[in-house]
């Protein structure tokens, strides 16, 4: 026959557990926080070791040696660096619109700095008349971005966006690219 327990202990009621039982539970809880954690350590361990395989490329303006520099400010080379044409509104008494084509760079190393070799155009005419150097009196005042893609030594490729700022450029944003 079936037994009903009695109202006295409740429907729902739990069982007593002993300090034991009790010790294990707890014991049991704080080795799963604890591997939730390492878990959780390890994830970012990987994440950090990879953030220093991705080559950091911003620019660089010198007006005493006229030139747009290419400048690695990261712990790692960079391989097949290929800068988007960039669309250049400057102003002088009145405002022009170039196109600066920049040149593909086989390699930059960790803290070097490169030269960038371009050409102007006005539409799709190229500028032979102006030394592209002689623009670059007029960057420190213009506000533009450029974009570009690279590889690291891995092959991962990466693309950037470079914002110029009032003073510098600022990576804006580098994200892996996937093939």
């Amino acid at each position: 026959m079936l037994k009903y327990q009695s109202y006295e202990r409740g429907i729902m009621s739990l069982p007593k557990l002993s300090v034991q039982e009790i010790a294990l539970i707890l014991f049991a809880l704080i080795s799963f926080l604890f591997l939730l954690r390492l878990f959780q350590l390890q994830r970012q361990i990987s994440t950090e070791k990879k953030k220093r395989f991705v080559p950091m490329l911003t620019f660089e303006i010198d007006t005493d040696t006229p030139g747009l520099y290419l400048k690695n400010t990261g712990e790692y080379p960079a391989i097949n660096i290929k800068i988007a044409n960039l669309p250049l509104t400057l102003e002088y008494l009145f405002q022009k619109t170039f196109i600066l084509k920049f040149e593909s760079i086989q390699s930059i190393g960790a803290h070097q700095r490169i030269k960038l070799k371009y050409k102007a155009f006005d539409g799709t005419i190229e500028l032979v008349s102006i030394h592209p150097d002689n623009l670059v009196v007029y960057l420190p005042n213009a506000s533009f971005n450029i974009h570009l893609t690279y590889s690291n030594l891995e092959n991962i490729t990466f693309s950037a966006d470079v914002a110029k700022g009032e003073d510098d450029f600022v990576i804006k944003q580098i994200t892996p690219v996937t093939n």
